[in-house]
Formats: C-alpha cells, structure tokens, sequence
C-alpha cells in the first residue's frame, strides 16, 4: 500500500487516579515523495539511483526531527491547526528541496521501473 504522513500526537493523562497514554493520530493532506511512497517504489530507486534516495533521506529525516522538536516545544493545543501547520511546513520543505515540484504544482517523478 501507499505509504502517508501523519501526525502522532501522544500525551499522558490521569483518570480516576489511574495513569494512562493517549494517542490521537491525524492523516496529514500531503503527497508522499515518489521515491518513498511504496515499498517498491523504494525498491526501485535502491536499484536504480541508490545514491539520489540515500541524500534525499539524509535531508528528511533531520527536517522531520526539526519539526518535531517544535511540537514538543511549542506544545498542543489545538490538534488540527497542528496538523495543518506541521502539512505547510512539509509542503513548503518538500518545494524547496525536492525536483518533483514546479512552483506550487506538484509533478511527481517516475523512475525508470515504474514507467
């Protein structure tokens, strides 16, 4: 299946003294960068352009990091402006730094497989 972006939010909270862990997950409405949104389609670029994917992964793992260190420092207080936050920031990473956007359109890439 086709992989998404989500939000995790996770908090403790106390009910009738007893400790417990709530987890709200929110789908965020973004497209999934070509090379990573299947299991095949990473495949085929670890086949095919190894090196591209494996720089493309050393810019978005820090950048998803970044953002979630502003979450947790900026705290929660409403879930959905989060998310639609946390999607702008995504979006506008995503235009900067990767060759599947023209301005604001999004053209995604196919690799040579995939075709």
């Amino acid at each position: 299946g086709n992989r998404f972006w989500n939000l995790l939010y996770m908090t403790h909270v106390e009910c009738d003294d007893r400790p417990y862990i709530l987890a709200v997950q929110s789908i965020l409405s973004l497209p999934m960068p070509s090379k990573i949104i299947t299991q095949d389609a990473t495949a085929a670029c670890l086949d095919h352009c190894e090196m591209d994917l494996y720089l493309f992964l050393e810019q978005l793992v820090p950048k998803i990091e970044v953002l979630r260190n502003q979450l947790r420092e900026g705290g929660v207080a409403n879930l959905a402006k989060a998310a639609r936050k946390m999607s702008d920031k995504i979006r506008n990473w995503m235009k900067n730094s990767s060759d599947e956007y023209e301005g604001d359109h999004l053209v995604p890439k196919a690799g040579l497989k995939q075709v």
